[in-house]
């Protein structure tokens, strides 16, 4: 399959959400000492899906409900950041 190919299917989402799920599991130690880890993950995976939307052209729609998602991600993630936690 040429790149070509995977961008015009947006196949290439997938395998962009492949690796990030691979950082997810080589980083997971990481993950406990660092609020909004996953959050922040979550938050590029919708960024992703919304670039797959629309390189294959979806609607509008669905391209502004991952943005939508993205966003509603972030900003968890920034409350999980700012939160005080139970060391400090």
């Amino acid at each position: 399959m040429s790149f070509d190919e995977l961008y015009q299917t947006g196949n290439i989402a997938f395998i962009i959400l492949a690796l990030m799920g691979v950082e997810a599991l080589v980083l997971a130690r990481q993950a406990k000492r660092r609020p909004g880890f996953y959050t922040g993950l979550l938050a590029g995976a919708c960024l992703v899906l919304a670039v797959r939307a629309a390189l294959l052209q979806q609607s509008w729609h669905m391209i502004g409900l991952y943005l939508g998602l993205g966003f509603l991600c972030h900003v968890l993630e920034i409350w999980q950041w700012l939160r005080p936690t139970k060391h400090q």
